[in-house]
């Protein structure tokens, strides 16, 4: 069961890349986004992102059209409030989240501080 407390805004933009990395890894069981932190980076912690097919007890789900993304209960702690999108650029496209309990955060925007 997912905190109760736990809230995120998830863009569009997300669950349309999901789509597409769905479509790409042409699985027979739709792929979700995890979305969680660990211990890492120049910041002290790292946004990861994996495609996985399960999900575990505790698991913050979100799905719209079928595209679903999941974030395990440490990581909630971590990132509560936060907006996650999927940003297209010019030569280069990457998940963004911007985080209210970032105290500080890299340069790539991927590792932050609390």
């Amino acid at each position: 069961m997912s905190n109760s407390k736990f809230n995120i805004t998830i863009s569009d933009t997300v669950y349309k890349r999901i789509h597409e990395l769905n479509e790409e890894a042409n699985e027979q069981q739709p792929l979700m986004l995890r979305i969680r932190v660990d211990a890492g980076g120049c910041s002290g912690f790292i946004y990861e992102y994996d495609l996985v097919m399960d999900y575990e007890p505790g698991d913050f789900i979100a799905e719209k059209d079928n595209a679903i993304v999941v974030i395990d209960s440490l990581s909630q702690n971590f990132i509560n409030g936060a907006i996650i999108e999927y940003i297209e650029e010019l030569g280069r496209s990457y998940f963004k989240i911007t985080n209210p309990a970032a105290q500080a955060k890299c340069g790539c925007g991927n590792s932050f501080a609390l």
